[in-house]
């Protein structure tokens, strides 16, 4: 246990010492860090603004699919932000009881299948956005 708490406190002050020598700091004035965080700013409002004018609902036109996703989005995001609420209610549940059944082993195995079960209902809900747009193209392309 010493031995590991050296090696532990060995490899902290290495990378202490490591950053303490590598880190540069350059002296700006105040009127060059505005100039620079304002053309930062306008550069990315101008590409959202591109970006939020490609990907709007409102560029799909009357196609089955721009009328699906105008209509299904509301509810999309409804049930997106309760899927992510039952996500975090469960991961604080099966975390108090991985610290109750710190003694038994069995106990552990059953939160560890549980816990993968609910990793992959993450996945599935993290990953539905991609599953919704898919089906959207799928219907967009049979109508025509």
């Amino acid at each position: 246990m010493i031995k590991i708490n050296k090696i532990i406190s060995f490899v902290i002050m290495f990378f202490i010492m490591l950053t303490a020598f590598t880190v540069n700091s350059y002296a700006t004035s105040c009127s060059e860090i505005e100039t620079v965080s304002t053309t930062f700013k306008n550069e990315g409002e101008k590409q959202f603004k591109n970006l939020d004018e490609n990907y709007s609902t409102k560029n799909l036109g009357n196609t089955v699919s721009g009328e699906i996703v105008s209509s299904i989005t509301p509810i999309y995001r409804m049930l997106t932000v309760a899927g992510i609420l039952i996500i975090g209610i469960c991961i604080v549940i099966l975390g108090i009881q991985w610290v109750l059944s710190s003694s038994s082993p069995e106990a552990q195995g059953k939160l560890k299948q549980k816990l993968v079960a609910l990793a992959v209902s993450a996945g599935v809900l993290f990953g539905s956005y991609t599953i919704w747009k898919i089906v959207a193209t799928i219907l967009d392309s049979i109508d025509g």
